[in-house]
């Protein structure tokens, strides 16, 4: 029955971010809060990778780590990508505030208009909509752990969503940045570029 109640509550949040013309219609408060403190989470995470003797690990990231470098709005194209998630400013006493991850598969999807982004590693996914916001596309999706029952939509759950902005940092890369995630980190940086 809980299984039933949680694809039914999935299928009708996820019918009314895909009829949303704009993210605004259908994000949650707590994660307009957590969006709008972006700038205070990237300088924030800065700060602590300072303190803790991370500066050269924070400027080896490049435009990745900098907040302004964002050329344009031009959008990834559908298709696949390869992705790496770094982790910025712990929120674990004695964990490196420069923490990245290996690199996984992800998608770029666009179903008559409606822009979809995916990434799959080991332990995780993450799955919702990218919505066109002047310079930047704001993602609102949902994490989904390895060994649970169902994938999570967006609004399902809201520990499980997961909100960020994409922006292009290069010809062919793009940053997705997730302020304040529920685990580890003050700030989710994912890396995208083209698979091949």
């Amino acid at each position: 029955m809980l299984l039933l109640t949680i694809a039914a509550l999935c299928a009708g949040t996820a019918a009314r971010a895909r009829n949303a013309t704009t993210w605004r219609a259908v994000i949650h408060p707590d994660d307009r809060v957590r969006l709008l403190g972006l700038w205070p989470a990237w300088t924030s995470a800065k700060a602590k990778a300072i303190v803790h003797g991370e500066t050269a690990d924070w400027a080896a990231l490049g435009r990745l780590a900098d907040p302004a470098a964002a050329p344009d709005g031009a959008w990834p194209a559908a298709g696949t990508y390869r992705c790496r998630v770094v982790k910025l400013g712990a929120t674990l006493p004695g964990q490196p505030d420069v923490t990245p991850l290996r690199d996984f598969p992800c998608t770029v999807t666009d179903d008559d208009g409606v822009i979809g982004f995916a990434g799959h590693n080991a332990f995780q996914s993450s799955t919702g909509r990218l919505y066109p916001d002047g310079e930047r596309m704001v993602f609102l999706g949902a994490m989904t752990l390895r060994g649970d029952m169902s994938q999570f939509a967006y609004g399902a759950d809201p520990d499980r969503n997961v909100v960020g902005v994409l922006e292009r940092i290069g010809p062919a890369r793009w940053r997705l940045a997730l302020p304040w995630p529920r685990f580890q980190s003050t700030l989710d940086v994912v890396d995208i570029v083209p698979a091949s």
